[in-house]
């Protein structure tokens, strides 16, 4: 009884104290503010889902366009899945002395536009951990890395091997490096958080194991002179490309489900 009266009198106080006008202004404030953030996320993680998903795509329009050659073989003609690197398609010349301009521009543009889905897509991950302080702890350094990823892999569309080798190089380590740090801090973040994270943590959990031993790869697999080496470093390079393509993509869609469901 006491404990209702007391809630009654509070009730009532505050009510006395903030007319009807108010009371009615900072509740509709509240709730505007509310809607627009989440639906400012939804709109972020659609954007990611499409700018992201898009490269396969066009990546695949700037192989048919590629006009040949290999880092071991100058001679050979076309795009060759096995033997060729991604970077191959951003050359301003190919490696058979042809212009490149069409390929170039294609992935050029679909990268960059990648890059900056995974800006977005980190950037608005922290968001969905609220309420969880660790996990949203973890979020915040995750989304650090992952912009920094994607900032780098637009530096790396930027920068065409041919005339910015060394940069080029740099923008690709950047890339994967930060990537990874992104995917085990957000994987961290989802097992830590309560509720229902279980089907996003697994997933992040095996893309970060594969990334990571691409990483290692990138430092300690076969050479380029090496027998074998290119084609093995050249499909490695794609395996994890798309294969992060297809993780971000997804968790891009589930993260889009919790920002409309909220």
């Amino acid at each position: 009884m006491e404990s209702s009266r007391v809630q009654e009198s509070s009730s009532t106080r505050w009510r006395a104290r903030f007319p009807a006008r108010f009371r009615t202004r900072f509740r509709t404030r509240f709730r505007t503010r509310f809607r627009t953030r989440f639906r400012t996320r939804f709109r972020a993680f659609t954007f990611a889902l499409l700018a992201v998903g898009q490269f396969p795509l066009l990546s695949g329009l700037a192989m048919l366009l590629y006009p040949g050659g290999t880092i071991a073989d100058a001679s050979t003609e076309g795009y060759r899945f096995f033997d060729n690197f991604l970077s191959d398609l951003g050359l301003t010349v190919a490696r058979n002395g042809v212009d490149n301009l069409p390929s170039l521009l294609i992935f050029a543009s679909s990268l960059a536009l990648a890059g900056l889905g995974l800006v977005v897509y980190f950037a608005a991950m922290p968001g969905l951990f609220r309420g969880r302080t660790l996990s949203w702890a973890l979020s915040l350094l995750g989304a650090g890395s992952g912009i920094i990823s994607g900032v780098s892999f637009v530096g790396v569309a930027f920068t065409p091997a041919n005339l910015y080798g060394q940069p080029h190089i740099s923008f690709v380590l950047w890339a994967f490096e930060a990537f990874l740090g992104a995917a085990l801090f957000m994987t961290l973040a989802m097992w830590l958080a309560v509720g229902r994270w279980r089907r996003e943590a697994v997933l992040f959990t095996a893309f970060t194991i594969l990334l990571a031993g691409y990483v290692w790869l990138l430092f300690n697999g076969p050479t380029l002179d090496e027998a074998g080496g290119l084609t093995f470093q050249a499909t490695a390079q794609k395996i994890i490309a798309y294969t992060a393509v297809g993780a971000t993509t997804v968790q891009a869609y589930w993260a889009r489900q919790r920002a409309e469901r909220r």
